[in-house]
């Protein structure tokens, strides 16, 4: 089981746990989930006491579960029952499909050099979500969505003083 940490607080009073990256293994996860007492209601995960899950991204390219992983993740942020950041393998996906030019200098027309090793280390995000798919597009468009640090103000706004 991935290591789990609360953020903020003890276990008894704080509502959020962070979770390191589950790289595309959805079984990890549901397993984490399930043993830190969250419930599959309806497709998506929930703590009966209202806690939230705070996801460090990382959510793809280790595995061969993204589609499942990403289901699971953005099903719990889109019903409140969870927040998550981008990692640097929902950036790099990002480049890797963003036409325009790389610090690889390579001119093969993507921000992210479609070299031997970049794609290979993005295999199994490919293989579910291929360059140019709709399904691949809409995904790269939630991980825009994503922020590259979590807010913590909002999530605890009674903890947070103002900076004078």
């Amino acid at each position: 089981m991935a290591e789990s940490r609360v953020f903020g607080g003890t276990s008894h009073d704080n509502p959020v746990r962070c979770h390191p990256r589950h790289s595309c293994e959805v079984d990890r996860l549901t397993q984490t989930l399930s043993t830190l007492g969250y419930v599959a209601n309806s497709e998506v995960w929930a703590h009966p006491e209202g806690r939230i899950a705070a996801f460090l991204g990382d959510f793809i390219d280790m595995g061969c579960a993204n589609r499942s992983v990403l289901n699971v993740v953005r099903a719990m942020c889109d019903e409140g029952n969870a927040v998550a950041i981008m990692g640097n393998h929902e950036l790099n996906a990002l480049l890797y499909h963003q036409p325009g030019l790389n610090a690889d200098g390579t001119d093969d027309g993507y921000m992210r050099a479609h070299s031997a090793k970049n794609t290979a280390q993005h295999q199994t995000f490919l293989d579910e979500f291929p360059v140019g798919h709709p399904d691949t597009a809409e995904m790269l468009d939630w991980f825009l969505t994503l922020p590259l640090l979590l807010d913590t103000a909002r999530l605890w706004p009674e903890r947070c003083q103002p900076v004078s």
